[in-house]
């Protein structure tokens, strides 16, 4: 029943499209005393992504952004407490939580696979064209949307590794992710048998993947 505990605790924040113009340059995030300072109009939010039209090439504009600051704080906040011999099986905990998660992206509206991300990750090309197209070519849905699923994975793991134990929290996670996310997606990512990803057996992960698909949206 863990799977049912875990969707229950997740807390998922949508991603606001619509704010940021399609045809815009990103140039990094400012402070509202950098953006003062640079006389750029501006609301009360203390940071700001600072933009770039080729149309309109002798003016910046800024864009608001504490709230998604805000959202990727919350979602990296979330720090991994396990048993220490719980953790002896986290590699495999983690290759169950990319699997549902790729799974949730091909029927709901996750939208980014695992694949997508590890492309992110160790610069790989996909389909001849950047991989920050698929986020819209826009750097703060792309951190918004990875620290998103870095907190799904993470919060899988605390559910299905979790003990009536004392537990002391993971250290270097993202790091070891990373390298878990280039083993996965080399690896038969659409199997509905877990255990030809992890040589574990989970009937009742199996059993509830094999269901997504008949809830689709």
């Amino acid at each position: 029943m863990y799977i049912y505990e875990f969707l229950k605790a997740l807390k998922l924040y949508p991603i606001d499209f619509t704010r940021y113009p399609n045809n815009a340059f990103y140039l990094g995030i400012y402070t509202i005393d950098e953006i003062i300072q640079k006389d750029i109009k501006h609301s009360k939010d203390h940071q700001y992504y600072l933009v770039y039209f080729l149309q309109q090439k002798d003016k910046l504009y800024s864009i608001d952004i504490d709230k998604e600051m805000d959202m990727i704080r919350q979602y990296n906040d979330y720090i991994l407490i396990l048993p220490h011999k719980s953790t002896i099986y986290l590699d495999e905990a983690m290759i169950e939580a990319m699997r549902l998660y790729d799974e949730l992206v091909s029927n709901f509206a996750f939208q980014w696979s695992t694949a997508i991300f590890a492309s992110m990750l160790h610069n790989r090309k996909t389909s001849q064209k950047p991989t920050l197209s698929y986020f819209y070519y826009n750097p703060i849905i792309y951190q918004m949307a990875y620290a998103r699923f870095v907190y799904f994975i993470k919060m899988y793991c605390y559910y299905r590794l979790r003990k009536n134990r004392r537990g002391y929290p993971v250290r270097h996670f993202e790091e070891h992710l990373k390298n878990m996310i280039l083993m996965y997606i080399q690896k038969d990512c659409h199997t509905y048998h877990i255990y030809q990803l992890t040589n574990y057996e989970n009937n009742e992960f199996d059993l509830f993947l094999s269901q997504i698909s008949k809830n689709k949206i």
